[in-house]
């Protein structure tokens, strides 16, 4: 293996846009052998993809309720209730837990890492 001086080479500029052009052609055959969907195509497409993003949302809200004990399934609600009711419920999740670490120190109990939560204001 020879050891020589590194240097640097000049491309040529045909060589560049011969491989640019070459590069377009693929892509506008790639596109030509897809046929285009129609408006109506479009907007049934779009309509189901907003269907589906809504039925997703409206399961994790579902999700919320049952857990939430603020929440109830028969209740009419709102996003804006669910999102703060949520809140609140997580508040005072982190509040009961900073008690309850106070009492288990109040004993000389360590409290495992994983059971520590601190709550930030935003």
């Amino acid at each position: 293996m020879a050891i020589g001086k590194v240097t640097k080479k000049r491309v040529s500029s045909n060589v560049i846009d011969a491989d640019v052009t070459s590069s377009k052609v693929i892509f506008q055959e790639k596109d030509a052998s897809r046929e285009k969907l129609s408006h109506n195509q479009k907007r049934v497409n779009h309509v189901t993809s907003e269907q589906r993003r809504r039925e997703i949302l409206r399961e994790y809200y579902d999700r919320l309720v049952k857990i939430v004990p603020d929440l109830e399934e028969s209740e009419n609600r709102s996003e804006w209730q669910i999102y703060v009711k949520t809140k609140n419920y997580l508040h005072w999740l982190y509040t009961r837990n900073e008690q309850l670490r106070k009492h288990l120190n109040y004993f000389n109990v360590t409290c495992p890492e994983h059971l520590v939560w601190e709550y930030r204001e935003v």
